[in-house]
This record gives C-alpha cells, sequence and structure tokens, in this order.
C-alpha cells in the first residue's frame, strides 16, 4: 500500500511539474540540458560588425543572453565547415582586441580575434552558451548539394563537431537561405524538403557521439524563414526530433527590395495595405504551429534595424504603401542607410532620424510598428522600437513561445532594445561574478579601493563602484543611471555599506506627524510613477 501511495505520489509530482513548466514556457531540451530557463534570448553577432562598424564582440552585453549565435562560419563545396574570415574570427591582435593582450601564438593555434574574446567572455559569463552559425544569405551556395549526397552530409556533420571542439562552442546552428526555392542565386531542388531533415539528423548524431566521449551536451538549432512558405518547403516537425528549437527569421518581411513602402516586421496584416501582401510575423508564427511544432520550441526572430526607401514622393497621410526606390546597396550615408543602401540601424535612427530633418514617427496600430517619414528628404524607415518591441514580446507570451532571437548585435549597439528585451524575458537575473584565480587571496572591498561612480562611464555586470560612500554592483550594463537605494528594482546593487533612503509617501501618513514637521516631510517624500 505504502509503494502505491508513493508511486501515486511521484506520478502527481511530476504531472504537475511538467504542467508548470509548460505554463511557464520552460524549455525543455531534447538533449537534457542540465540548466532550465523561463525563457531564451538568443543574439545573432556578425564577424563583419569589427571592421567598419568598430563594435568587437567583447561589447555585446552578455548578461542579457543565453545563447550567442556567431555569424558565420563557411560550408564548402566538399562539406567540411571552415571559419568564414580567420583574419578577424581568429588572429587578429591588434585593433578592435589591442587591449586583448593576444600574441602571435594565440593568433597560430586560432585563439585570438573574435574567438579568443569569445572564450574570455565566456570565462566570466559562465552562463552564455555559444553557437556557430553556418551559412546565411551569403554562404548557402552549397547546401542543396552537400544535403542531396551522403558521403558530403557525412563530412559535413564530422567538421561542424571538430569545428566546436576546436573554437570552444557549445552547438550549432544552420542558416540555410532557403532550402527548396533558393535565396540569393543558389543551388536548389525539389529534394531539399527531405534533405534537410536527413542532413540535420546526421549532424545531431555526430553531436550525440561527441557528448558521449566529452560528457558535454550540444545544441543544434535552425534559422528558418519567416515566409510562411519555409513551412512547406521542410519537414518541421520531422526536424524537431534532432533539434532543439527553431530561430524564426521574422523580419525583412519588406524592405527597398520590393517597389512599395511597407513593414520590415509587421506583427498582423493591415487590411488597408494596397500592395496585398500576405506577409506578417502572426502568418509565420501560426504556420509553424500548425504545422505541428511546438510553441515552446520556437524563438521569436526581432530586428534590432530598419528597412526603407528613398524617393518617395507622398505625403505624411500616404506614404505607407507608396511607391519608392531602393538606395543602391553599396550606398551608404546620411539618409541613405547606416552601412550599406536602404538598411539603418537602430542606434542611428534614434540618434539621427527622429525629429529631426522633418522625420516624423507614425504608428500603424493594425501592425503595431512604426514607421518615419521626412517630406523634405522623401525617405521612408520601416523599424522596430521599444513600443513595438514590448508589444511583439507580449504576443511571443501569449503564444507560449520559447523565448526571442535577434538580428543582430551591432545594430543596437547601445543596448536598448536588448534591454528591453532582456527584462522583459527576466533573463539571467542571477549575479554574475567575473572570474577569480583561485591562487591569488581576495582582500575585503572598501570604497579605498572601489573606483568613484562616473555618470558618463559604461558599467557591465558585476563592476563595483562608490556612490555617496557606498559600494554598488552592476547587474547588468548600464549609462548615466546613477545607484538608487530606493529602487531594488533597478540596476544597482548594495554590496558594503549602509544607503541614505528617502520616505516614500506610501510609508508616512501627515496627519500623524505634528504640524512643524510636515512641511520639512514634504520636502524629502519620493512619489513614485502612479
Amino acid at each position: 500500500m505504502k509503494r502505491r501511495v508513493l508511486s501515486l505520489l511521484l506520478t502527481v509530482t511530476m504531472v504537475l511539474t511538467t504542467i508548470t513548466g509548460v505554463l511557464r514556457g520552460i524549455s525543455v531540451s531534447k538533449t537534457a540540458h542540465a540548466e532550465e530557463v523561463k525563457y531564451r534570448n538568443v543574439g545573432y553577432y556578425a564577424s563583419w560588425a569589427g571592421y567598419a562598424r568598430n563594435y568587437p564582440i567583447t561589447k555585446v552585453d552578455a548578461s542579457k543572453l543565453t545563447h550567442l549565435n556567431f555569424a558565420f562560419a563557411n560550408l564548402k563545396n566538399d562539406g567540411s565547415v571552415v571559419v568564414g574570415d580567420e583574419w578577424i574570427d581568429t588572429q587578429i591582435t591588434s585593433g578592435v582586441y589591442a587591449d586583448m593582450g593576444f600574441n602571435w601564438e594565440d593568433a597560430v593555434v586560432g585563439m585570438a580575434g573574435h574567438f579568443g574574446a569569445l572564450k574570455k567572455i565566456k570565462a566570466r559569463y559562465p552562463h552564455l552558451k555559444t553557437i556557430i552559425s553556418i551559412g546565411g544569405w551569403t554562404w548557402s551556395n552549397n547546401f542543396s548539394d552537400v544535403a542531396a549526397d551522403p558521403v558530403k552530409r557525412a563530412k559535413m556533420a564530422r567538421t561542424s563537431v571538430d569545428f566546436i571542439i576546436k573554437y570552444g562552442f557549445d552547438g550549432v546552428d544552420l542558416d540555410w537561405e532557403y532550402p527548396v526555392e533558393g535565396g540569393n542565386s543558389i543551388p536548389h531542388r525539389a529534394e531539399d524538403k527531405h534533405n534537410y531533415t536527413l542532413l540535420v539528423k546526421e549532424i545531431r548524431e555526430a553531436l550525440n557521439e561527441q557528448s558521449k566521449m566529452d560528457g558535454k551536451t550540444y545544441y543544434l538549432t535552425i534559422a528558418a524563414g519567416g515566409n510562411p512558405t519555409f513551412v512547406q518547403n521542410t519537414e518541421p516537425v520531422e526536424l524537431m526530433k534532432y533539434l532543439d528549437w527553431i530561430n524564426l527569421m521574422t523580419y525583412d518581411y519588406h524592405g527597398g527590395f520590393d517597389p512599395q513602402t511597407n513593414h520590415n516586421t509587421p506583427l498582423y496584416l493591415n487590411p488597408n495595405d494596397t500592395t496585398v501582401s500576405t506577409f506578417s510575423i502572426d502568418q509565420t508564427v501560426n504556420a509553424f504551429l500548425a504545422s505541428g511544432v511546438e510553441a515552446k520550441d520556437l524563438n521569436l526572430g526581432l530586428g534590432f534595424y530598419g528597412r526603407g526607401w528613398v524617393n518617395v514622393n507622398a505625403t505624411p497621410a500616404n506614404c505607407l504603401f507608396h511607391n519608392g526606390f531602393a538606395a543602391s546597396a553599396t550606398s551608404a550615408g546620411l539618409d541613405i542607410g547606416t552601412w550599406e543602401g536602404s538598411s539603418w540601424d537602430y542606434w542611428d535612427i534614434k540618434e539621427n532620424y527622429i525629429g529631426k530633418r522633418g522625420y516624423v514617427r507614425y504608428w500603424d496600430d493594425y501592425a503595431k510598428v512604426p514607421y518615419l517619414y521626412s517630406p523634405e528628404t522623401k525617405v521612408f524607415i520601416t523599424y522596430d522600437d521599444p513600443e513595438s518591441i514590448n508589444i511583439k514580446i507580449d504576443y511571443l507570451m501569449s503564444k507560449g513561445l520559447g523565448g526571442t532571437m535577434f538580428w543582430e548585435a551591432s545594430s543596437d549597439k547601445n543596448g536598448d532594445l536588448l534591454s528591453i528585451t532582456a527584462s522583459r524575458l527576466g533573463i539571467n537575473e542571477q549575479e554574475v561574478i567575473p572570474p577569480i584565480d583561485p591562487e591569488t587571496p581576495v582582500d575585503p572591498e572598501t570604497p579605498e579601493k572601489v573606483g568613484i561612480y562616473d555618470n558618463s562611464k559604461i558599467y557591465i555586470a558585476g563592476d563595483k563602484v562608490v556612490y555617496q560612500g557606498v559600494i554598488y554592483q552592476a547587474k547588468w550594463w548600464t549609462q548615466g543611471v546613477a545607484p538608487d537605494p530606493n529602487n531594488e528594482w533597478g540596476v544597482w546593487k548594495v554590496i558594503e555599506g549602509t544607503p541614505e533612503t528617502k520616505t516614500s509617501v506610501s510609508q508616512v501618513n501627515l496627519f500623524d506627524l505634528p504640524t512643524n514637521t510636515v512641511l520639512a516631510t514634504l520636502r524629502n517624500v519620493v512619489y513614485s510613477r502612479g
């Protein structure tokens, strides 16, 4: 009888645990990863950001990510996976990485540059998992041939594992753009639909074999096109037998490549859309769910950049869904694009466009996204901002999706959109502590040994400052936000000392105070929002 009761209790406990996990959106990996997070926040970092953009991977706020996808490794025609840009990925010891302490020996073994820096980032942020993304728009030309050939599939699986072991990654992400329909004038065939499943299966088996040897678990994910035809051209349910999750590229629905202005990341369709577009985030998500993929296995893609059109001869009233033109892809500059024609980084839009040279922000309440138009410059820009990002996160929570993915870190170099995303999803609220050499004694910290808070300085998670005689530690990336002992949910936490706190209006009854103290009390009241 006791055994029956115990068995019943265990069963009930397991069922309740499972239900609770689903309700909370907890990711339960098919490969039994030890860590469980409420939501995922997967950020892509592009290798080329280290050049003209002057944005080394060390500038990414890893405390706000669960996973970092590095874009890209290249896939050769024989199936081998190789470093995309050897110089900046593995060899550079100067320039953006001059302060990393790399030497020629690091470069020789391929552990300078982005990959060497990434190794140091992971040492400081042990929660962070890194994944190498293979392919992308430029390097997808060999996927179809490799997936169709059993010998090449096996080589891709084997060299994918070799790659992540050599460079210290935690998994593989496939960005094939696109099976069956092709993308950048690449080879494609109808057989891609099933061959993709065979390729993913082979890579998963190779990863599992590596796990048996080293006891580690490895991730396998794909980036899926936002066009609902991606579902028709692949076998999503079969793929999910081997994948950990799918990153939905729910952006690039429209841009300068279209003849009329429209939205880059519309959440819903606008019934007044004269272009008769059928593309929206909701359409994409529903297509995957209808195929049988579980909501928790989907990451909603966020675009941290904007797209646009030039020579839009319209008025503010009719600039949306109006004829326009793309700026040359090789051009860039004010009113043309941040780094390439008709494409703008969010930080650039915020700093150099909104409210300047006639640019006015408008809101499409059907699509739930903003857009800019300037009658002065005749430029139309579609983008995401804090308001639309918040609405998209509301949407993913209502759908029970597993988290977010965003493209791309350098487009939000000041961390505005990343901070909102991470805060809303509750990413990595645990304290991040830099690694300490066990042989080095740790002296007690005093205000004299910690730097004074500087309002102009950038602080990252783990950094400590002295403010009004008290030692604080940053929970995440911040700049220009002074420590506030009255804000327990803020970026700073007290490490040493007792700060002076002001009385909240909700904590005092003025009628209980002597008359001559009421005025003095009011001078020290802190009013909170609402």
